[in-house]
């Protein structure tokens, strides 16, 4: 018998058993400036210029907003391959990521993952295959996963620094570190002193995240995404909407990526900006119009 598709805006997404992890968990926890020349010299001979009218293209930044869990294993797959198909994207210098928070076990206590896994699916064995695919998966994408050990719960403190990094202009820095030390590393999201290590290891300040986690700093903004994304229709992670118009789910192949960002490239407004010059001084001279001169 076939997978079913689901479909999801305008992609469709063959649902894999191994990609119904993060369900899984959340179920169980619910002006340029110009100057004079100064070499000027009084009584210098300054030239007319003719009037003219310039016209530019504004070239219009497209933003691409990427919803994540940092214990979602297809979350960091599922930005790889995004990440391959904007490599392949020409006009990817012009391409804004933007990430948000999606939090798949809120109020939930850390547990390992596979025993979470043990309550919803039938056998040992069933989890042991579905995390081997899912670990093979990460492989493709040059991630190393250890999911046996890996831990899951409410991820409310990492993705509020996450949130401060941001501001530091340090969000990639910090989401890829927590995916790496939660997958490859085995290290705890949940644990403060582990938390502010790994944010101090990407430059952020020791005293002020430790501000940040001992306050709410932050938490409204994540409480945000995740209404946001509901309203969306989303309930799984990860979740791409680019240009604030079409949304994928899940992790997809990197062609359905770039097909995706091609298409809303192309489909962009363009801000045509026309630009008419009056009489003004640079370093070529004045520009004198033709009723001054009558004048």
């Amino acid at each position: 018998m076939s997978t079913p598709l689901r479909t999801w805006g305008t992609v469709n997404l063959a649902v894999d058993p191994a990609q119904r992890i993060p369900e899984l968990l959340e179920e169980v926890a619910l002006a340029d400036q110009v100057e004079l020349g100064s070499d000027t010299q009084p009584g210098s001979v300054i030239y007319p210029q003719p009037h003219h009218q310039e016209t530019r293209i504004m070239t219009q930044a497209l933003t691409v907003e990427i919803w994540s869990d940092l214990i979602c294993p297809w979350c960091w797959i599922g930005k790889r391959r995004f990440e391959r198909a904007l490599a392949e994207l020409p006009q990817r210098d012009y391409v804004e990521i933007v990430h948000r928070s999606f939090r798949l076990m809120p109020g939930a206590s850390p547990r390992v993952a596979r025993e979470v896994l043990l309550q919803r699916l039938s056998s040992a064995q069933q989890v042991t295959a579905m995390l081997d695919h899912v670990e093979g998966e990460a492989a493709k994408e040059g991630l190393t996963y250890h999911l046996v050990d890996t831990l899951t719960g409410d991820t409310l403190d990492a993705h509020r620094l996450v949130k401060h990094a941001t501001t530091q202009g340090l969000q990639e820095q910090a989401v890829e570190r927590f995916y790496r030390a939660n997958f490859s590393e085995r290290a705890s999201l949940f644990d403060r002193t582990s938390l502010l290590r790994l944010a101090a290891e990407i430059g952020l300040e020791p005293d002020t995240c430790a501000a940040v986690l001992n306050g709410n700093t932050y938490t409204a903004e994540v409480d945000e995404d995740l209404r946001v994304a509901r309203a969306l229709g989303d309930n799984g992670v990860p979740f791409f909407r680019i240009a604030g118009r079409q949304t994928l789910s899940g992790a997809q192949p990197s062609s359905a990526f770039l097909t995706a960002l091609q298409q809303a490239w192309d489909a962009r407004p363009q801000e045509v900006a026309s630009m008419a010059t009056g009489e003004v001084c640079g370093s070529d001279g004045c520009i004198i119009s033709a009723q001054t001169q009558e004048n």
